[in-house]
């Protein structure tokens, strides 16, 4: 469950188990409006090339640019296997 303040926000109000730490908790999603860098997207597009396969759960792959990384996968001779309602 998301407890953040904000939807662009990651910060959650839960803190590190571990008792050296005990720092502050991030969620490590990427919400609507939230920027990938360049870096990852160039990254990600670079692996979905190269991918054999490709499996994307629970998206309804409408979310762009990264919603054609599948299709990198296909285009290049990968199974594409989506699972979703």
């Amino acid at each position: 469950m998301r407890d953040t303040q904000s939807p662009h926000d990651h910060k959650t109000t839960r803190k590190c188990d571990d008792p050296s730490c005990k720092g502050q908790l991030y969620d490590t999603i990427i919400n609507f409006g939230d920027r990938l860098s360049e870096r990852e997207l160039n990254e990600g597009y670079a692996n979905s090339r190269m991918a054999d396969v490709c499996l994307t759960m629970g998206s309804s792959l409408r979310v762009y640019p990264a919603a054609y990384m599948p299709r990198e996968t296909a285009k290049n001779g990968g199974k594409l296997f989506i699972v979703n309602l």
